[in-house]
């Protein structure tokens, strides 16, 4: 079964699980990624996700938009570490989980709360 992702101006249509996520004035930026998958989707091109960095500083008052469905936790947390490195933690109790989330003009600390994952220190 496909599933479908999209946040803001970006879309992914997916074998696996999926994730997009958008932010800035009218959520033209944006970028998605298919699960397993090896890339990035930007603006309609793909990048080797090891290559892929957003241009974006994230901040306390940063909104986003997000969109996942059947996405490994793992993957999920892996896709957010792009944009805040090396501070996204996966709770043992959910390592395997999936998650399907759906949030709108929410702080990336509120997009880590709602999908289960915690931030170091």
């Amino acid at each position: 079964m496909r599933k479908q992702c999209e946040a803001g101006a970006c879309s992914a249509d997916c074998s696996g699980g999926c994730g997009c996520i958008s932010w800035g004035e009218g959520h033209e930026n944006c970028s998605c990624r298919c699960y397993p998958g090896r890339f990035a989707i930007v603006n309609e091109r793909k990048i080797p996700f090891k290559r892929f960095k957003p241009k974006i500083k994230v901040t306390s008052q940063t909104k986003f938009n997000i969109c996942t469905k059947d996405l490994p936790i793992g993957a999920l947390a892996e896709f957010l570490d792009k944009y805040l490195p090396n501070k996204i933690l996966v709770p043992a109790n959910i390592a395997t989980s999936t998650v399907t989330i759906r949030l709108k003009n929410k702080t990336f600390k509120q997009i880590i709360n709602g999908s289960g994952l915690a931030l170091k220190g």
